[in-house]
């Protein structure tokens, strides 16, 4: 081999040397921050976390779409001002679970285990401009934790 070819070799094992490192310290990192974030998890922020996110789909998904659509457009920021005070009536949990021919039902048996699927509830209350992320959820548990 010739000197400039050695050289080049040399330099390139180098490189692959620091990348390696650098790949390597990374996954230590990552573990390490997975590791640490599944030991403070804990069931309660889970399963909270869960309902609000299954909460948000629910009437942005699916809710918003259905009652809107029996409204004219003319009274719509009427009727929805007026549920802006109290809401619409409570979710039960299980409905957030099964609507939509069972969409979440994966998932009874897991939430199930802490909380009352029956008496733990959402209430979403509609905020102006009433579009179908204006909104704020009001939750009631009945967990377990």
């Amino acid at each position: 081999m010739t000197r400039p070819c050695i050289k080049r070799l040399n330099k390139l094992v180098k490189i692959s040397r620091k990348t390696t490192m650098i790949i390597i310290v990374i996954c230590v990192i990552l573990v390490t921050v997975v590791t640490l974030v599944s030991l403070f998890s804990t069931p309660e922020q889970r399963i909270k976390g869960r309902i609000e996110a299954l909460a948000h789909e629910y009437y942005e998904e699916y809710y918003f779409d259905k009652f809107t659509s029996s409204i004219p457009e003319r009274n719509r920021e009427t009727l929805m001002g007026k549920y802006s005070e109290h809401g619409f009536s409570e979710v039960p949990l299980r409905q957030l679970l099964l609507y939509e021919n069972g969409k979440h039902a994966d998932e009874v048996d897991e939430i199930g285990r802490y909380c009352d699927i029956n008496a733990t509830s959402v209430r979403i209350i509609p905020d102006a401009p009433y579009g179908k992320t204006n909104y704020h959820v009001e939750y009631k548990y009945s967990c377990n934790f």
